[in-house]
């Protein structure tokens, strides 16, 4: 076989450039694909139901229409505080004990029957009345004839304003008068409160 450069090669030895063949694809394990899709799928429900949640509480609490109680406890919840009308509650009772009680029924029936003697605080009840504050005060005193005899004073306070102070008109009794009036509103709206209100903030 001639072994001459300038002869003719034989076609069987000529080599042809050809692109090679994409490698072929991995297998994919079988549920790879779903289960990343079902990641993704659930990491978007839970975003949903987070910010759905979020949303809801925003609405319940700032959105639904409340009563006043509603609202007042709503608010103290967000604040972490005690309702007004709670501590307010305390603060009369804590105020009112003992001789101070004492001081504040002679007070009360000076106005009511001037020259009273023995006067003394038989009772105090206090109801929320949101968003106030009712008290009513039981006072007894003895007449000038030495005879036991009493009266109430209806005393409604807010958290900002003192609302009423009146004289409790038992039925057929006498209505009271305007000097009655202005008496207990002095001693109850103007000296009372002040110091409810200073006991209020402390607690």
């Amino acid at each position: 076989m001639s072994t001459d450069p300038s002869s003719p090669r034989d076609p069987r030895e000529v080599q042809t450039f050809t692109m090679p063949e994409p490698p072929a694809p991995l297998p994919e394990e079988p549920g790879s694909k779903r289960t990343s899709t079902s990641s993704a799928n659930a990491w978007v429900i839970v975003i949903f139901l987070v910010a759905l949640a979020g949303v809801f509480g925003f609405w319940k609490l700032y959105l639904v229409p409340k009563t006043e109680a509603e609202r007042v406890a709503a608010e103290a919840a967000v604040a972490h505080v005690r309702p007004w009308p709670e501590r307010a509650e305390e603060a009369i009772r804590l105020t009112f004990e003992g001789a101070a009680g004492t001081a504040l029924a002679a007070s009360l029936v000076e106005v009511i029957a001037p020259g009273a003697a023995g006067a003394n605080l038989d009772g105090m009840a206090i109801t929320p009345v949101a968003p106030n504050i009712e008290c009513l005060f039981t006072v007894s005193w003895k007449d000038p004839k030495g005879q036991p005899t009493g009266a109430q004073v209806r005393w409604v306070i807010g958290d900002e304003l003192p609302v009423a102070a009146t004289l409790v008109v038992p039925p057929g009794g006498p209505a009271a008068t305007e000097e009655q009036t202005r008496g207990l509103a002095k001693i109850l709206n103007s000296q009372a409160y002040q110091v409810v209100l200073r006991n209020t903030a402390e607690k």
